[in-house]
């Protein structure tokens, strides 16, 4: 389907033209997240790149978006990880690509389990990147304790007998 005609309404050239490059500055920042650099994991940007290019379980959502330029989302991820994995590529910087690489190959073998946990809503994307509700629950009362470690003995006891 091409972008300058929708709905049997034509669409001026330059209409057609902002609205191709708005899609592709989408797809552009979608590929730059993906080339974030992981601290211990992938940042949180990153992982949704990776999903928004390389899909969520049935289809990538890029997918609509090249549905709209007439590209084929297929060829466009293979050439991507052609120039991700190639020795030298004159448009990414090594560092960029070593990134991409590093959290390509963390998410790919955990897009099933990631897809399915954020569907059950059992995996959140925190800041620190995508935790388990579990991890998210520990990291709570670890911070909870170590706030009442703070608190003289006197405090502690009259918020320990109060309650939360």
């Amino acid at each position: 389907m091409n972008i300058s005609q929708y709905e049997s309404f034509e669409i001026s050239k330059t209409q057609a033209m902002r609205c191709k490059r708005l899609l592709w500055s989408v797809v552009t920042l979608a590929v730059e997240d993906a080339c974030r650099v992981p601290d211990k994991l992938p940042a949180v940007e990153a992982m949704t790149a990776m999903r928004f290019i390389f899909g969520n379980g049935s289809r990538a959502n890029i997918d609509s978006y090249f549905h709209w330029l007439d590209i084929n989302g297929n060829f466009f991820r293979k050439r991507l990880l052609e120039s991700m994995y190639a020795e030298t590529h004159s448009k990414f910087l090594d560092s960029d690509r070593r990134a991409f690489r590093a959290n390509y190959n963390w998410y790919m073998p955990r897009q099933e389990s990631i897809n399915q946990l954020l569907n059950e809503g059992k995996f959140l994307q925190g800041k620190e990147g995508f935790q388990t509700v579990q991890q998210m629950q520990r990291k709570i009362r670890k911070e909870k304790k170590r706030a009442m470690s703070l608190l003289p003995k006197r405090e502690q006891r009259k918020l320990l007998h109060k309650g939360p």
